[in-house]
């Protein structure tokens, strides 16, 4: 817009000082504004598309389905699973229980992505604490872990959010640390969840093989007629 701007002053002042017309005189405040008018809104909207632009980047992930890695770093770092995905019977249970080998173990991503939230909150039903995060892999894949001390000490569940090594608005790649679990009763555990468009589904199929081995594995040491998802 600068050449624009600069060429029009040229103009009117070569008008002007020409003196051709006496009624330039007069209209030349008007010619004036006219030229700020023109250069105010061009500059407007350039920095409109601008903005529009950085709203409309896509998600590194974006169109791309989820492929999953264990939320566990080894297979030793938990003694059992306590509760496998299921959608039938008397409880059906939305995700898979980790139970630790010790405490303080660590839970990490399964797939790069944006966390989307961190909250500590007071179990309704059982009066815990736990501290739940949420990691975005893209609009349709959503990752949960629920940190689940299993304590009902306001003073646990702090301790359990600091434990916590991801904040909202962080971007992580497949295996950084999401957490570590505070071991507080023999049924301490991480949730593990995976949601598409925002429903709860069996995750077997979006981990990769490696993943889907070792924790069939798992889950089979205790409970031999169990699969990932039942």
């Amino acid at each position: 817009m600068a050449p624009v701007f600069f060429t029009s002053f040229w103009i009117i002042d070569l008008l002007a000082d020409a003196r051709y017309c006496f009624c330039m005189k007069k209209i030349l405040p008007f010619l004036f504004i006219l030229v700020l008018v023109i250069s105010c809104g061009g500059s407007s909207n350039t920095n409109n598309t601008e903005e529009n632009n950085d709203d409309d980047t896509p998600s590194p992930n974006a169109g791309l389905t989820i492929s999953m890695t264990t939320p566990y770093v080894s297979a030793t770092d938990i003694d059992r699973v306590n509760g496998n995905y299921s959608e039938t019977g008397d409880n059906p249970h939305d995700g898979i229980d980790f139970i630790p080998a010790k405490d303080q173990m660590t839970y990490q991503a399964v797939s790069s992505g944006t966390i989307d939230s961190v909250t500590l909150a007071e179990n309704e039903h059982t009066g815990n604490w736990q501290v739940g995060v949420n990691l975005a892999f893209n609009e349709t894949y959503t990752v949960e872990y629920k940190f689940e001390p299993m304590s009902d000490s306001t003073s646990d569940g702090t301790t359990q959010e600091g434990y916590i090594q991801v904040s909202e608005g962080d971007t992580v790649a497949t295996g950084d640390v999401i957490g570590y679990l505070l071991l507080k009763d023999d049924y301490s555990h991480v949730h593990f969840g995976l949601r598409k468009n925002n429903e709860t589904v069996c995750p077997e199929t979006y981990f990769d093989s490696a993943a889907q081995t070792s924790l069939t594995a798992l889950i089979q040491e205790d409970n031999p007629s169990w699969e990932i998802c039942n």
